[in-house]
């Protein structure tokens, strides 16, 4: 179905086997997408179509779900269950859909890679307590470069890597979430927020790292009040394969930042966080909750422990280059 008008609202259909997009909007704005399943068949069996479930180019201010009443379900499709893409992309939101999952939200319906891919640019949009689990590669990908910035986009309150009760393992593929070379990206709550953990995300069971932020154009990411290796509880490990957050030649990150908002790392296959890659510089580690990880909490090269060197002992000044110099 290709859109290009405004205010408009479709609902309740079953979209399938199309050989592009199951909705195709382009130039469009206030259009409301409401529980369709797009994907799959009534039946709950795949019949994806050929490309993404839902594609968004340069559409801003469209509702993609809603309340509970008004999920979609994006599941089965043969690249990613939705796209924003192009810089009129912006203030978008997706919220309370199953993305990856069967239409109960406890089985594997993959999409061939991604879950939410925003790209090209598109900036502002809120992704919002949604279940985005089971798909091929990573749950949430948020991705710009030097001239298409992809700024400001949200990502809150989703469960990332686990069923819709919160607790069962159905990982995505990859990362929970990635942010690469995207400005200002924020994965949970703010600090500002009077109680962030309520904004935050629960990122687990992922085959790699729960959160990958990676590139120099990636500056100004914020990871606040999240759970990233645990159930919703914050009480049983439902670890992330290669650990909790990787920052990866990126600048001036905030993982926590205060009590409030604080992260819950805990139970991950790797290091809590880790920094690896000379152009890491100005990232903010603190007030986080980290523990129980297989290997360091913090690992400042990705290395494991890293011993001092006899410069360092006979100087007492550390000439190495690394991350977070």
């Amino acid at each position: 179905i290709n859109l290009d008008g405004r205010r408009s609202l479709i609902r309740d259909l079953s979209i399938v086997r199309f050989p592009g997009h199951g909705f195709y909007l382009e130039n469009a704005t206030d259009v409301g997408l409401k529980n369709n399943h797009v994907g799959l068949d009534p039946a709950g069996i795949a019949a994806g179509n050929g490309i993404d479930g839902i594609h968004l180019s340069n559409s801003p201010t469209n509702q993609i779900g809603g309340v509970a009443d008004d999920r979609n379900v994006l599941s089965g499709n043969g690249r990613h269950g939705i796209t924003l893409s192009g810089d009129l992309s912006s203030l978008n939101t997706i919220s309370e859909n199953y993305i990856g999952t069967s239409p109960s939200g406890d089985a594997r319906r993959s999409n061939g890679e991604y879950g939410v891919w925003i790209t090209a640019g598109a900036r502002q949009n809120d992704v919002i307590d949604n279940v985005i689990s089971g798909n091929a590669k990573s749950g949430v990908v948020v991705r710009g470069d030097a001239v298409e910035r992809s700024e400001s986009n949200v990502v809150m309150r989703n469960i990332i890597g686990l069923a819709s009760d919160r607790s069962s393992v159905l990982g995505n593929g990859a990362f929970g979430v990635e942010v690469v070379d995207a400005l200002t990206t924020v994965i949970g709550g703010l600090e500002i927020a009077a109680v962030a953990q309520d904004k935050g995300n629960v990122i687990s069971a992922n085959d790699s790292a729960g959160v990958l932020i990676s590139g120099p154009d990636a500056r100004g990411t914020f990871v606040q009040g999240n759970i990233i290796g645990r159930d919703a509880t914050g009480q049983s490990g439902r670890g992330n394969r290669s650990g909790g957050v990787l920052i990866r030649n990126a600048q001036s990150s905030r993982i926590g930042g205060s009590l409030q908002a604080a992260n819950a790392i805990a139970s991950n296959g790797g290091s809590g966080v880790a920094l690896e890659g000379s152009l890491a510089s100005g990232n903010e580690i603190r007030f986080n909750q980290i523990h129980d990880n297989e290997f360091l909490d913090i690992d400042h090269e990705n290395d494991l422990v890293s011993p001092n060197d006899l410069g360092d002992l006979v100087s007492n000044v550390d000439a190495d280059e690394g991350p977070n110099d």
